[in-house]
């Protein structure tokens, strides 16, 4: 070869969204993009919605990261199953909302501690949002719009 050099430029990876716009953390289009993309691009389950109409419901391990959207008309059970049952990751988080007008009672299967404020158990109305975080094997933490 003769008389010339050739250089290998790499795509620059898609900025990361870490700070809301100057029109503020309400500003709509930061929040859809916050919510439908990862800091490389890709999309994450924030936006992911699990619809249930039932009266029961055990988590499953493709519920970590979503919103379980509950919808019965009467008081709706959902069951945490303990990690022999499921691998849950370090750190899996559930988001339970009362979608409908029957409350939302958050339970853990046998050897599961769902722990709480003064041991709040269930959403308070239509709407509320309820979040699990698991916190160690077998352990989780239940914080929200709860009573």
């Amino acid at each position: 070869m003769t008389g010339g050099s050739s250089s290998v430029v790499a795509a620059a990876a898609p900025p990361a969204i870490t700070e809301p716009p100057a029109g503020g953390a309400t500003d709509q289009a930061f929040v859809a993009a916050a919510a439908t993309a990862g800091t490389d691009g890709t999309s994450t389950n924030l936006a992911k919605v699990n619809n249930q109409a039932g009266r029961t419901y055990t988590l499953a391990l493709a519920d970590d990261g979503r919103l379980i959207r509950c919808t019965n008309a009467e008081t709706i059970t959902v069951t945490v199953p303990a990690q022999s049952s499921v691998a849950w990751p370090a750190g899996a988080v559930v988001h339970i909302e009362q979608g409908g007008a029957g409350t939302v009672t958050v339970a853990g299967a046998r050897g599961v501690t769902v722990n709480s404020r003064d041991g709040m158990d269930s959403t308070v109305g239509q709407h509320s949002v309820a979040t699990l975080m698991r916190v160690a094997e077998d352990t989780w933490t239940l914080t929200g719009d709860i009573e």
